[in-house]
């Protein structure tokens, strides 16, 4: 299907030159598990440095920006990012969609803005962007470090963010940035310039400016002051504020609890809804260090949830330990099971099947007997066949399988099994996890 801006900015497409390709499950992770320092402790005003190299040439040129404001802002593109990770959680997103509508090209890069979401605790903010200097299918990094700078009614803000993205063919991908920006006070009606002056190794630019309109969610918004201190095995902090509107949930502290995370140590939360079901966690950021550190963890809201609990949760650096197999049958029809984690957590296995020499798993966590959606804290599974440990295929079928079935919001594991059936499947221990359910949280969201 043909981009719509892209449509209304006259740019011509073969669709016989695309293809389908998709980002493995691997990559997903390993940007999640490291988001604390890479790119959600990454500050706007820093220059990307181990993305592009010292040594590059540039060549400054002109830039032209094509638009059709008329138009694109009837139409809202609500594409698969937008759908699998904001509107299939919560549908009241579709609500608030502020319409960008616009292209900016230089040096043979083109980026079209699409959408933008925002209320008080983020700003979510959809883009396709096409290199058609070269290949970016396996070098999109530079991608997820958009935007460069971005300032709000003419204040620069130094602010974390963290990408969900997808491969649309081998010189375009389309990005979902999510921009935490609680800390700062913001008026309802916003002008937002976003600066991208830099990108594979070239010299430009391709900045943007929109508004966007917070008005109608901030009179749904929540604020409570909490004051709780945090103290477990060195790491000391405080949760000082819990920010909530109908779209999103921000945990805001102070204190440098995640100040041993690049040795796997640190603090998140996890948060549920009147019915004991987990939000979606939406990433976690920090800025400083010591008792000046300031740090706020973010969530999906749900839609209609009265109140919230929130937990803290240790993770520390002892390993996991492999409990129990159980035996999968995948030559009879797919019978949700239970993989017991310890007395309050487990895993529901939802759905197993084969597809071709694949064999595809769709699971989620459970607290307390209730399905919970993705968390960084998430403990993994393991599958044995023919009494041989698998890892997770990441050849393009397999990618083309998780694409799929993957909604990005529940894990959704994928193996490469060829005719064998002698499938073992189980779970961790948990052992590296402390559940403070003694620092305990709850809040009213309406």
């Amino acid at each position: 299907m043909k981009d719509i801006y892209e449509i209304l900015n006259d740019v011509d497409i073969d669709e016989k030159e695309f293809e389908e390709a998709c980002v493995s499950k691997e990559d997903k992770d390993r940007i999640k598990l490291n988001l604390r320092k890479t790119i959600t402790k990454k500050k706007l005003s820093c220059k990307k440095k181990a993305v592009i190299a010292a040594t590059l040439t540039f060549i400054i040129c002109s830039s032209v920006i094509s638009v059709n404001p008329a138009l694109a802002n009837e139409i809202p593109v609500i594409g698969d990012l937008l759908n699998k990770n904001l509107i299939s959680v919560n549908k009241h997103y579709k609500d608030y969609i502020d319409v960008i509508g616009k292209t900016k090209s230089d040096k043979g890069i083109d980026i079209t803005f699409e959408n933008a979401i925002a209320d008080d605790n983020e700003l979510f903010l959809s883009f396709t962007l096409k290199n058609n200097n070269e290949e970016i299918k396996n070098n999109y990094s530079n991608a997820l470090m958009i935007p460069t700078s971005l300032k709000v009614n003419g204040e620069k803000l130094d602010i974390n963010f963290g990408p969900s993205w997808e491969v649309i063919d081998n010189n375009t991908i389309r990005v979902l940035q999510k921009i935490r920006w609680s800390q700062y006070e913001k008026k309802d009606k916003m002008n937002i310039d976003i600066g991208i002056d830099e990108l594979y190794g070239k010299k430009g630019n391709w900045g943007v400016s929109f508004s966007v309109d917070k008005s109608k969610l901030v009179q749904k918004t929540v604020q409570y002051k909490v004051n709780k201190k945090i103290d477990i095995n060195g790491i000391e902090g405080k949760i000082d504020t819990v920010k909530v509107s109908p779209l999103t949930v921000s945990i805001n502290g102070t204190g440098d609890i995640n100040k041993t995370a690049e040795k796997g140590q640190f603090v998140d939360f996890i948060a549920l809804d009147d019915k004991g079901c987990g939000l979606l966690w939406n990433g976690s950021g920090n800025e400083g260090s010591g008792n000046s550190s300031t740090w706020s963890t973010g969530f999906i809201n749900t839609e209609n949830s009265s109140n919230l609990t929130i937990i803290p949760v240790y993770r520390g650096k002892q390993e996991e330990n492999k409990l129990s197999a159980v035996k999968l049958n995948v030559t009879t029809a797919a019978k949700p099971l239970v993989l017991n984690i310890n007395a309050d957590r487990s895993i529901r296995v939802k759905d197993y099947f084969i597809e071709g020499d694949y064999l595809v798993i769709k699971y989620a966590q459970q607290y307390n007997g209730k399905e919970a959606l993705s968390n960084v804290l998430d403990t993994p599974i393991y599958l044995t066949v023919d009494g041989t440990e698998m890892k997770e295929a990441v050849d393009d079928a397999a990618k083309s399988i998780r694409n799929k079935y993957d909604n990005n919001t529940q894990p959704v594991s994928v193996y490469k099994i060829g005719k064998s059936r002698d499938i073992m499947l189980g779970t961790y221990d948990g052992f590296n996890l402390t559940i403070m359910k003694d620092k305990s949280i709850t809040v009213k969201t309406k």
